[in-house]
């Protein structure tokens, strides 16, 4: 493994506990990022595994308001697995309703409801429970199902009469969202050779060009001696680097990304401007000459989209891919600062 030593302060003060490790897990709590992202509160664990709930619920209720019904089981069952009321669905079919001369009878209803929401433990045991111990399940129904319809005007005595006969839930872990993820490369000539600040600078200019977060992916540099090239510099010689990229983006993004994806095969030389205009930036803004920065030649540039539709196990992909980022983004603050860094 490569690990990275930092030594010194950032500009912006003390530096805070920050993991070491490139394959550190973003998601463990105990790791404090402060002083390691641009934005301290920025979730970099951002990806939830998502469960569909469903099931049915049973009872005799003398109501025939199909909308009614639907609307209070609705809220009642939100309430009772602690999800927005407006992400369950529910379905009501009253099977049978009878007439005994001029009594009216209460109709037996079957409430189908489904619901989406991210896998908690809490969610995860009321689902197990409404197995396990069905009663719990229909005696809290039935107190928030008979709240609800009292607020919509129905007479205490109709509400006397409810009683749920049956309750049943079951969940699937679903896909979370279609994802897109793009992988590429970058060749250029430079007579610099920090591998750090290379990569940082790099991979910062190419996920501006996507629009995409750089805690989204990652890169990698790779330099050739400039022994195998005839152009020499007065402040050194130039090297001819490699940059591969690879990162992965949710659906919202797909469209756009997969747009400026196309552009680079249909017209390279606009990503290359880009890019140049960008990396030149940040070289310039890290210290590095202007002799240097000037000179420097972007060659070819590259991109491929691998679109896939995925579940938590490539979600959990896309965060380790972060990890490496994750360190990129915090040698850039360090490098913008008056820290020192060396790889090893």
């Amino acid at each position: 493994m490569v690990a990275l030593v930092v030594l010194g302060v950032w500009s912006q003060g003390a530096l805070a506990a920050c993991s070491d490790d490139f394959e550190a897990d973003l998601c463990d709590a105990e790791i404090k990022w402060e002083g390691c992202v641009d934005d301290p509160e920025a979730d970099l664990c951002d990806v939830e595994a998502k469960v569909t709930v469903s099931g049915t619920i049973s009872f005799t209720l003398n109501v025939a308001n199909k909308t009614l019904v639907e609307e209070a089981a609705g809220a009642s069952v939100a309430s009772h697995f602690g999800v927005p009321a407006n992400t369950v669905k529910t379905t009501a079919t009253e099977s049978r309703r009878l007439n005994a001369g001029d009594r009216r009878l209460a109709g037996t209803w079957s409430v189908a409801y489904e619901f989406t929401a991210a896998t908690t433990p809490a969610l995860t045991a009321k689902v197990a429970a409404v197995a396990t111990t069905p009663d719990t399940f229909k005696a809290a129904f039935t107190t928030k199902f008979k709240a609800q319809l009292t607020v919509a005007g129905v007479s205490a005595d109709v509400l006397s009469a409810l009683v749920v006969s049956a309750v049943t839930s079951v969940s699937k872990v679903t896909p979370t969202t279609a994802f897109v993820r793009v992988t590429g490369a970058v060749t250029f000539s430079l007579a610099y050779a920090n591998r750090a600040v290379v990569e940082v600078g790099a991979w910062k200019s190419i996920a501006e060009h996507f629009g995409v977060a750089v805690t989204l992916g990652s890169v990698t540099a790779t330099s050739k001696a400039a022994s195998a090239f005839s152009v020499t510099l007065g402040t050194g010689a130039q090297s001819a680097w490699s940059v591969t990229f690879d990162f992965t983006v949710p659906a919202f993004q797909a469209a756009a990304v997969e747009a400026k994806v196309a552009a680079v095969g249909s017209s390279p030389f606009a990503f290359k401007v880009y890019f140049a205009k960008a990396f030149k930036a940040y070289l310039m803004n890290v210290g590095v000459s202007a002799t240097v920065v000037n000179a420097l030649t972007v060659n070819t540039v590259s991109a491929i989209g691998h679109t896939t539709s995925s579940g938590y196990e490539v979600s959990s992909g896309a965060l380790r891919s972060q990890s490496t980022s994750a360190v990129a983004f915090l040698l850039a603050a360090l490098l913008g600062g008056v820290a020192k860094s060396y790889l090893q």
